[in-house]
């Protein structure tokens, strides 16, 4: 079961999600953060949902995904910053000034993260045909990420 966890964990992160969007519902907002950030207990949900399933997913990873795969120091050194990143973009609410850019940074840095993340994993001893899934969302992780950060209207619609 405990090799299944992470499967499990990021369910419940997609649903947390869903649960968020759906229920402080808002089409001026595109991002899972403003709408975390639009009310009291929409963000009490979305401090505590990134929180918990981050330190859980992060336990999962630490725990079984990185031995499994013989990931080694840099992966850990790496996951611990990424999900660092989630946690205090969680924790601190995209709303105005300080609070704002401080979640930006962590969001940012914690994006940014998940690249080198994704090239680690890929280089480790995966099967053929999941290594290939692997580069497939990695190259749409940069691709998006290329997009969003040179296009300004990209930024101002989805960021």
């Amino acid at each position: 079961m405990f090799h299944y966890w992470g499967v499990v964990l990021v369910l419940l992160s997609w649903l947390a999600g869903a649960y968020l969007v759906s229920r402080w519902r808002n089409a001026d907002l595109p991002t899972l953060s403003k709408h975390g950030a639009s009310s009291p207990n929409a963000h009490l949900f979305f401090a505590g949902s990134l929180t918990t399933l981050g330190s859980l997913f992060y336990w999962w990873l630490i725990g079984w995904f990185a031995p499994h795969l013989q990931l080694g120091i840099s992966f850990v050194a790496l996951i611990t910053v990424a999900i660092g990143c989630q946690i205090l973009a969680g924790i601190v609410p995209d709303t105005a000034g300080l609070s704002r850019r401080v979640h930006r940074i962590a969001a940012y840095a914690m994006a940014v993260t998940y690249l080198p993340l994704s090239v680690i994993i890929i280089c480790s001893g995966l099967p053929f045909i999941t290594r290939l899934f692997c580069i497939l969302l990695t190259l749409y992780m940069a691709i998006t990420f290329t997009f969003l950060v040179l296009l300004r209207w990209a930024q101002k619609k989805f960021l």
